[in-house]
This record gives structure tokens, C-alpha cells and sequence, in this order.
């Protein structure tokens, strides 16, 4: 879309890929009409079995590094856009580490709890192809893909969701540029920003009343550093 941050736009660039920009609502026209013209082979950002087995090693990674059963942990929490990430993990976890409750963290205006309380993926709702708006940019998509959202929906996975504004968002980017010292873009800073600014209560009824050991998924760091920087050091040395 031409909206896309243009620090993500040109690393893809760089890889000699051919840039197609397009309006948000108008991509999967625009795929159609660039398979028909190429042949090119599609490969969904979500939507895909192969996708969401490869974002499922994240999953994998998690219960790698998780001494169990005295440390399994009690809950992951995950960003979740279109999905993909969210149902490999869950996939990955029910198999490796079946007692970790999958808390899925959407941005403000997504209203997945809703549509999972509905069983309704929203694909033909009105406002389904109308970009949510969040400082996220990697999470404006507003329905789930199939795929995703049959592997969420089965089984007793019952998945608990939270949602964060753009100001919980903004607040974890700094805290984990200051306290962790990495980089993170604003999709990937949304599960910690579930963890820092959600009521203790309702965090609790999210990761379970008990729960003692939590996974926060932090992924994705396509972030243009260079805008964030000149403006800190030009404007507040002025």
C-alpha cells in the first residue's frame, strides 16, 4: 500500500525486489492483475499453511527455551493482525506446551473478541476493507485470514484478547528502546504494551489468575530510525 513506511518499502527494495504500490483497499486486485501479467506465484502474507507453519517456529523457539514442566509458561502473549503469527504459535504450543494460554493482542478498533463471541469473521462486514487506524502499521488489516481463523476458533483454545491504543503502543517502543535496547516497530511493541498498560484485573482474567510466568512476543523491526533521531538530537538541541 502507499502507506507503507517507506524504511520497509526500500529494504525490500534493496533485495532487487519490483515495487508495486497501490491503495490499501485495492491490493488484492492489484496481486491479481500483476499474476495475470507475470505468472508470478502468490505467496499470502497470512492466509498460507506453509506461512503460518514457518511463523509457527516462533512457537517452537518458545518452548525451546522453556525448562518444563517446573517453568512452562502460563501464558504467550502475541500480536495478531491477519493471523498468521497467532495461529502458528498456538498450533506450535497446544503440541509442545499444551497448559500455555494464548492471549492474542489486537490494536484498538479490531474488535476480535467480539468477532470470535459472534464465530464471524467479519470478511463482508463494511468496514472490512477499511484500514484500522493505529500507529501499528504491520496491524491494520481488520478481518483474520480462513486459515488463521479456523485454527483459533477450533478446539478449547478459547484464546483471551486484549486490545491497546496507540499511546500503550508508543510507551513500550520506548521502554524497550531504553530497558531492553532493541529495536522494535510499533506492531511488534503491542504485546508488551498489553502487559504494561492493561487494568491488573483484566490482565489477570486475560493470562489466568494464577499465572507466574509470561511470554511476550516482540517481533518485527522494520523501524526508520533516521526521522526519530534527527528530530531528538536537530530539534532538541535547538
Amino acid at each position: 500500500p502507499r502507506t507503507a513506511p517507506r524504511a520497509k518499502v526500500a529494504a525490500i527494495a534493496a533485495l532487487g525486489a519490483r515495487i508495486v504500490e497501490t491503495e490499501h483497499a485495492e491490493r488484492a486486485a492489484a496481486v491479481e492483475a500483476l499474476v495475470a501479467e507475470t505468472g508470478a506465484t502468490v505467496v499470502h502474507p497470512f492466509d498460507d499453511d506453509a506461512v503460518i507453519s514457518g511463523q509457527g517456529t516462533v512457537g517452537l523457539e518458545i518452548a525451546q527455551q522453556v525448562v518444563a514442566p517446573t517453568d512452562a509458561l502460563d501464558a504467550v502473549l502475541v500480536p495478531i493482525s491477519g493471523g498468521g503469527l497467532a495461529a502458528g504459535i498456538a498450533v506450535a504450543l497446544e503440541e509442545l506446551s499444551p497448559t500455555t494460554r494464548i492471549v492474542l493482542v489486537e490494536p484498538r478498533g479490531k474488535r476480535l473478541a467480539e468477532r470470535f463471541a459472534q464465530k464471524t469473521r467479519g470478511a463482508d462486514a463494511p468496514d472490512a476493507a477499511t484500514p484500522i487506524a493505529t500507529v501499528a502499521d504491520g496491524m491494520r488489516s481488520r478481518p483474520l485470514g480462513e486459515r488463521p481463523w479456523a485454527i483459533l476458533l477450533a478446539g478449547e483454545r478459547n484464546a483471551a484478547v486484549l486490545s491497546v491504543d496507540d499511546d500503550a503502543v508508543l510507551d513500550a517502543m520506548t521502554h524497550i528502546f531504553q530497558v531492553v535496547k532493541a529495536v522494535v516497530e510499533p506492531s511488534g511493541a503491542t504485546a508488551l504494551a498489553a502487559i504494561l498498560a492493561t487494568p491488573p484485573d483484566e490482565l489477570r482474567r486475560a493470562i489466568g489468575e494464577d499465572a507466574r510466568h509470561v511470554g511476550v512476543v516482540c517481533c518485527g523491526g522494520n523501524l526508520d530510525m533516521g526521522p526519530i533521531l534527527r528530530g531528538h538530537y536537530y530539534l532538541g538541541s535547538s
